[in-house]
């Protein structure tokens, strides 16, 4: 029965976000080292997972000089790590959103209106709140696990039970490939 009305408030969720933030995009092959701006939605149930993705972030600071912004999501805003939000990093949670999902955030508002050049979803689970926020981000490149959403336009295939550090580790080493150094 739990299950029958989150998959009702997920599909009214889906048909709110459709109507107020779809947007238009010509989605662009874009090099780590071309990027400007870089957002990355991270799952942040887990602990570690806030430790990958910091590192990860260290990883695209050292292959371009883009503005990276974090965005994690934890369902009950319970942090099982020192979190300290900042202008490039900040948390969400099931109370940013309204019984439908519709964000109620003015952080997420704002991210849904800003552009961003490369989106990356670093989640090893499919997170409704994530993939709505992947789908409706104005980025022109987005990139993530092929099994997690499938808006995405490069999707890398992992195994389920990777952690955020080696998924991070595959989508850095694949975005490589595209550099122009290496052609």
């Amino acid at each position: 029965m739990i299950q029958f009305v989150e998959n009702i408030k997920q599909r009214v969720g889906k048909y709110l976000w459709e109507k107020k933030y779809r947007k238009d995009r010509s989605p662009q092959m874009l090099p780590i080292s071309q990027a400007k701006s870089v957002l990355v939605v991270y799952d942040a149930e887990q602990g570690d997972n806030y430790l990958a993705v910091r590192k990860f972030k260290e990883e695209l600071l050292s292959r371009s000089k883009a503005d990276v912004t974090l965005v994690g999501f934890n369902h009950h805003g319970l942090l099982q790590h020192d979190f300290i939000s900042d202008s490039s990093s900040f948390m969400l949670s099931r109370r940013d959103f309204s019984f439908f999902y519709k964000p109620l955030n003015h952080r997420l508002v704002e991210l849904l209106d800003a552009k961003y050049d490369m989106l990356v979803l670093l989640s090893a689970r499919d997170l409704f709140p994530l993939v709505m926020l992947t789908r409706y981000v104005p980025a022109l490149f987005k990139v993530g696990r092929s099994n997690v959403c499938g808006d995405l336009d490069f999707m890398i295939d992992t195994p389920n039970e990777l952690s955020l550090g080696v998924i991070g580790n595959h989508i850095v080493t694949q975005l490589d490939m595209f550099n122009p150094k290496h052609q």
